[in-house]
């Protein structure tokens, strides 16, 4: 637990030296309690394309599998070391691109999506003719709803 705060402190104290509040590394603690309150998950599987340093899946209950995937390496580096800080044996970060190897709800059945894309990022070849990342992400999420709701 120790680990874990101290952990947060350092990354957070890094942002600060850079000017950064939330972003890069980890967004505002507060909107990740937020989201992970709205998901309202307590058991299932939860994806994550943009796992950042895998913020959703400290917060998230220790019934949900999670799974990320974020490309950024010093990010990725974060992401992983948070998950061991902190136990997270429930969870697996794999570094690749969500936006050319999407494994939404169809392809491995997961139960929630969550995540925080970059907003802004220029997407240079999107298979959904969308040019930004939280774009991409809404438009792969929302088809994943849709089929779910089909089945």
């Amino acid at each position: 637990e120790t680990a874990a705060w101290a952990f947060d402190v350092i990354v957070r104290r890094i942002q600060n030296q850079q000017g950064i509040q939330g972003g890069f590394f980890v967004q505002p603690r507060e909107i990740t309690e937020l989201a992970v309150k709205l998901l309202d998950a307590t058991s299932g599987s939860v994806y994550d394309p943009y796992a950042g340093v895998c913020s959703y899946a400290i917060m998230l209950d220790d019934k949900c599998a999670y799974y990320g995937q974020e490309f950024c390496t010093p990010a990725y580096v974060a992401g992983k070391l948070n998950l061991l800080i902190n136990g997270k044996n429930n969870a697996r970060l794999d570094r690749c691109i969500s936006t050319e190897h999407w494994c939404g709800i169809e392809e491995n059945n997961f139960d929630y999506i969550i995540s925080t894309p970059p907003f802004g990022l220029r997407l240079s070849n999107s298979t959904n003719h969308v040019n930004t990342a939280e774009l991409d992400l809404l438009v792969r999420a929302s088809k994943d709803v849709r089929k779910r709701r089909i089945e």
